[in-house]
This record gives C-alpha cells, sequence and structure tokens, in this order.
C-alpha cells in the first residue's frame, strides 16, 4: 500500500472511532445484538432506551428508537442474518457446594418445544419444593 492509502484508511478509521462523527441509528446499528440479547432477557425496551440516553448519550425519542430498531430488523431479516445474535454469555448457575468460580453453563433452549417441556419440567420441581418444605401452623 502506498503512504496516501495508508493515511486514508487511518484517517477513516479515526472517523468512525469518533463519537461525534456517528449518528444514533448507527450507534443503535452497532449495538443491535446486545439490545436484542437484553430484550430476550426480559428488559423492557423504554429501560434499554434509557440506558442508551444515558450512557451514549443518544439523543432520539422512544418512538424514533422503535422505528431505528424496526428498520435494522428488517434490513437484517432482508439480508438473512438472525435476528437475535447474543454476545453475552449464556446464563450460568452455582450450586451451593461450589464456589462462584465453579458454575455450571446451562445450554440456551432456541426450539419452542424444548423451552414449553423445560417450563413444564421446571414447574414439576418447584410443585416438589414446595410440599417438601411446606410451613407447618
Amino acid at each position: 500500500m502506498t503512504n496516501n492509502t495508508t493515511n486514508a484508511i487511518a484517517a477513516l478509521n479515526a472517523l468512525v472511532n469518533n463519537r461525534e462523527n456517528r449518528s444514533d441509528s448507527a450507534l443503535i446499528r452497532e449495538l443491535i445484538d446486545e439490545i436484542e440479547a437484553a430484550l430476550s432477557a426480559g428488559v423492557k425496551l423504554k429501560r434499554i432506551h434509557e440506558s442508551l440516553q444515558l450512557t451514549l448519550e443518544i439523543k432520539m425519542n422512544f418512538s424514533s428508537f422503535e422505528k431505528t430498531l424496526y428498520r435494522i430488523r428488517k434490513r437484517r431479516k432482508v439480508s438473512g442474518q438472525p435476528r437475535i445474535v447474543s454476545k453475552a454469555p449464556p446464563p450460568t448457575t452455582v450450586n451451593s457446594d461450589k464456589t462462584a468460580t465453579e458454575t455450571k453453563r446451562i445450554p440456551r433452549i432456541t426450539n419452542p418445544k424444548e423451552l414449553y417441556e423445560s417450563q413444564q419440567e421446571l414447574r414439576i420441581e418447584i410443585d416438589n419444593y414446595a410440599q417438601d418444605h411446606q410451613y407447618e401452623e
């Protein structure tokens, strides 16, 4: 590469890394995987919007934020990218006889049938626990 090409690449990288040169939509597009992961974990969209306003100083209102998400999701669907691609590690569980560093990873459930079966198993476990630990009055 020539010296001019190297300088141009460095200048473009500086523009990309500078927050002031990027639109709010571009920042949301960059964080879409994390936003989707938070939504799938049960975080309300309004709370995500508020958090982004505080941390990244995004100026867009909630309605514009929703429309931007809709457009990003639509563009991803057309391009064949999956809607939810979580970079966050899967949830962990800590057994009482293990320390926090010795956690066991719980696999993600993506099949609706498996989710239903898992919910049924959890309900049975909760019922059994409740029966074993009933308070005597």
